[in-house]
């Protein structure tokens, strides 16, 4: 009988999740006017919802004089990091200006995820098409010439004549077709790797590898961070040599920037302002600890949020590129057994003659 309210319960906080911004946002809306309580309240006679077991639970747990965002904390109804902002800004007065943030943050999130679907759409395109045309140029239209000049009495060009023959030994020789697969991937490999610097200068052109690039550059900025604070090292020292670990170039040189600024006695929450490492809610993480001469554990904070953040936007771009990446397997495999097939079926009508 518990575990079927258990599961009753965990429906109900599941229905929640759905409704979950839509709450925050009436929060927010109201909060200048009325009492947490109050609007709690008024939510849950004025709107028509399938959470009314979620919400009754809310208003007993504030009634007890516990903080909203532990509720969802809790209930695990918002992302970690997402609640690690409410939790933060409501401790210290500022639930209003963290209701904003998340509640940016999950408009931002469904623009990111219409623009990895249309990201991962044009890779996808392009490698069904390169394949489609190599394999009709291999096994179309290369015999297809040859096979005009041939009828016309036309002597064939050198090259053709090599293309052709190459073409009848792959669909003859399965294993030597594959070992000159492996060794155009290898040389393409090869050629990324020593390109790069180029590489990356071209994917920060991309709006959503960029904003992933930088995120991984912001991770490392606050990692570095926390652990020079927390051994009582010299911030600017250890910045210095956390230059080597970013990805971008922008991020090298918004380090160089910082640690001028803070050499000028700048404040860190000025010194970040306008680079890759601040955003709206990184800065008032900042502001909040600077001011309560806590910056370590505004870096703590900082580094688990961009760290829960990574491991939400992965759960997310794992979900979406699972089909594609089934779709490519399985595709490639399609190919290998249909060239496969050709030696097979000429072995089987040698055997049958």
């Amino acid at each position: 009988m518990q575990n079927f309210f258990s599961i009753f319960n965990n429906h109900h906080q599941t229905i929640a999740k759905k409704e979950i911004y839509f709450l925050l946002a009436y929060i927010k809306a109201n909060i200048a006017k009325y009492s947490l309580k109050e609007i709690i309240q008024k939510y849950l006679t004025l709107h028509a919802h399938t959470s009314k077991i979620f919400i009754i639970e809310l208003l007993d747990h504030l009634e007890q004089g516990n903080s909203f965002a532990s509720f969802l904390n809790r209930t695990q109804s918002l992302p970690a990091h997402l609640s690690a902002i409410l939790l933060t800004t409501e401790e210290y007065g500022e639930l209003p200006s963290g209701l904003g943030i998340v509640l940016a943050y999950n408009e931002t999130m469904k623009t990111f995820k219409n623009n990895l679907l249309l990201t991962l759409l044009y890779p996808f395109i392009i490698i069904i098409f390169c394949i489609a045309l190599s394999l009709f140029f291999l096994f179309g239209f290369i015999p297809m010439i040859v096979s005009n000049f041939v009828d016309m009495d036309i002597p064939v060009p050198e090259v053709l004549s090599y293309l052709n023959k190459a073409v009848h030994y792959c669909t003859g020789h399965f294993l030597g077709f594959f070992l000159f697969f492996l060794i155009c991937i290898g040389l393409i490999t090869s050629l990324l790797i020593h390109f790069r610097t180029l590489l990356l200068q071209l994917f920060t052109k991309v709006p959503l590898i960029r904003q992933g690039i930088y995120l991984w550059d912001r991770y490392q900025f606050y990692l570095n961070m926390k652990i020079a604070l927390g051994n009582n090292k010299e911030l600017t020292q250890v910045l210095k040599n956390t230059r080597t670990s970013f990805i971008s170039a922008q991020a090298r040189e918004d380090l160089s920037r910082i640690i001028v600024k803070i050499y000028d006695g700048d404040l860190f929450s000025q010194a970040i302002q306008a680079t890759i490492f601040s955003s709206p809610e990184i800065q008032r993480l900042i502001l909040l600890h600077e001011d309560s001469e806590s910056l370590l554990a505004g870096a703590i904070e900082i580094e688990q949020m961009i760290k829960n953040r990574f491991l939400y936007v992965y759960d997310i771009s794992r979900r979406l590129l699972e089909p594609a990446i089934i779709l490519i397997i399985g595709m490639f495999v399609f190919i290998i057994a249909l060239l496969f097939m050709q030696p097979v079926n000429y072995l089987m009508e040698k055997i049958s003659t």
